[in-house]
């Protein structure tokens, strides 16, 4: 589905003094960005205010926004940082954190209720595992399945090289399928 506006357009919009624009590019992240948040941080009131800091930093900063990148990368890049400052914040510990289900769309609907039963149980196995990734590849994970941003964009909001997130999701995915006995023919 093609965006009706460019983010970009929508940014020097709102730089111009049309408040609507904004409003446009709010509604059009707003979805992605909770998820991500509430998912590295596992507490709503804690993502609440992760994502309310989040938007009065765009807000603030949006006239230093940079219009060669992407828009989704920047604004995921000021929510990084403020989860991290969160994260800092509480002092909470990796073993405290909880990534919550993944959502895989499947409707509820097309499936008899043992088939239901089975999908429950598999999403709750690959919470677990998710959960104890190691920091660095289950943020890589959220931030591809969640933000659904790209390598190169992971890449600059994490700060490391491309070749270390494709590295981390890599290493990601063969823990998950190891712990999950899925079979691999990698070899």
């Amino acid at each position: 589905m093609k965006k009706e506006i460019e983010d970009s357009k929508l940014v020097s919009l709102y730089i111009s003094g049309d408040r609507k624009s904004f409003t446009i590019l709010y509604e059009r992240y707003e979805r992605p960005l909770f998820s991500y948040v509430y998912k590295m941080l596992n507490n709503r009131e804690d993502a609440e205010e992760v994502f309310q800091k989040t938007w009065m930093k765009v807000i603030e900063k949006l006239k230093y926004y940079n219009e060669k990148g992407k828009f989704s990368s920047w604004l995921f890049s000021i929510a990084h940082n403020c989860t991290i400052d969160m994260l800092r914040k509480t002092s909470r510990k990796r073993e405290n954190l909880s990534v919550t289900e993944i959502d895989f769309k499947i409707s509820a609907s097309d499936k008899n209720p043992e088939e239901i039963l089975v999908m429950d149980e598999q999403k709750k196995r690959l919470k677990k595992v998710i959960e104890y990734l190691p920091e660095e590849q289950r943020e890589t994970v959220m931030m591809r399945v969640y933000g659904d941003l790209s390598f190169k964009e992971i890449a600059k909001i994490q700060k490391v090289s491309l070749n270390t997130v494709l590295g981390r999701m890599h290493y990601a995915v063969k823990k998950i399928k190891k712990e999950l006995g899925v079979v691999s023919n990698e070899m």
